[in-house]
Parts: C-alpha cells; sequence; structure tokens
C-alpha cells in the first residue's frame, strides 16, 4: 500500500473508516487518516431519435437501452387493407434495432435483454422463427415475451432491447 495510509495496519484502516461515517464534520483527524471529501460524480445520459414524447435511444452507465419498437410500415400496410403479418413486423423492428443500436456504437451482438410483446400470443411460433434468423446465436440475451394489447391495432409486435455500450460487434 502506498500513501498517507501505508504505516496502518488493516484494523486502524478500518476504525478510521468507521470514524469517518460516524464523526462529526469538525473532530480532528490524525494527518494519516484525515477524510477526503469527495463531490459525487454524474454519468452522462446520451439521448438519440427525434420522437417529441420520448427518446428512441438512451446510453447511460455503458447500458444502450431503445424505446419500444414498432414496424412504421404496419399502419400504411394496414391503411391500404393489408393484413398485418408478425413475422414482416419482427424483422422492420430488427432493422430498426440494428440501426439504433449501430448509432449508439454498439451492436446486437452485445445484446443484454429483449422483451417481446405480441398482440396474440398465436403470433409466438413466427415470430420466433423470425428471432432466431436475426440474433446473434453466440450473444442470446435475455429475454421475456408476452401478449399484450399494442398502441394501434397495426401493430402485431414491439420489442425492447438493451445492450453494453461501445465495442461494436457485427454480425
Amino acid at each position: 500500500m502506498k500513501g498517507p495510509c501505508a504505516s496502518l495496519s488493516t484494523t486502524a484502516l478500518l476504525v478510521a473508516a468507521l470514524c469517518v461515517a460516524v464523526a462529526p464534520a469538525s473532530a480532528a483527524w490524525p494527518a494519516a487518516v484525515q477524510p477526503t471529501v469527495r463531490a459525487p460524480t454524474c454519468p452522462s445520459i446520451s439521448r438519440g431519435g427525434n420522437n417529441p414524447s420520448f427518446s428512441d435511444v438512451i446510453t447511460f452507465n455503458g447500458v444502450v437501452t431503445t424505446a419500444g419498437l414498432v414496424a412504421p410500415s404496419a399502419v400504411a400496410d394496414a391503411a391500404a387493407g393489408g393484413l398485418p403479418n408478425v413475422t414482416a413486423q419482427a424483422e422492420e423492428i430488427f432493422a430498426r434495432a440494428d440501426a439504433l443500436l449501430d448509432g449508439a456504437g454498439t451492436s446486437k451482438g452485445r445484446l443484454l435483454t429483449a422483451t417481446v410483446w405480441l398482440a396474440d400470443i398465436r403470433d409466438f411460433g413466427a415470430m420466433n422463427a423470425a428471432w432466431r434468423a436475426w440474433v446473434d446465436p453466440r450473444a442470446r440475451p435475455v429475454r421475456a415475451t408476452v401478449e399484450g394489447k399494442l398502441a394501434l391495432p397495426a401493430f402485431v409486435v414491439e420489442m425492447q432491447f438493451s445492450a453494453a455500450a461501445g465495442c461494436a460487434q457485427r454480425g
């Protein structure tokens, strides 16, 4: 050990630490155990996207988190009389996720978590097939898949992701 506490035993250091926690600020300290007050540091939060209601992606403390992602083309498809297709929507979501993660300096190879909401749980098999075609098999995240009512009837799937920031692995 180096520095002002080099000559103190482990016991002395523990006692000094305890004293720092309970002693009044005006207490006199031996020079070797004088407490140092440091200002707390606050990690920055990076927010991305241009949605007026929420961020599309946030990076904080080494983790990138996306908003819930849906397939924007689903609304136009529904307006044109098309039927919702979970595979097509999932593939569009995966492309959006790839772009957001890449823009934040990471990739699906660094995914930590994924949450999938299906409007109809009977679409699980089709969504899961699309998932397996997209996910990096060497870096599968933890994932939850649930059924829930989504924001618009045209949406049949929504997904949210988190990934470790930096060191993007393409794939």
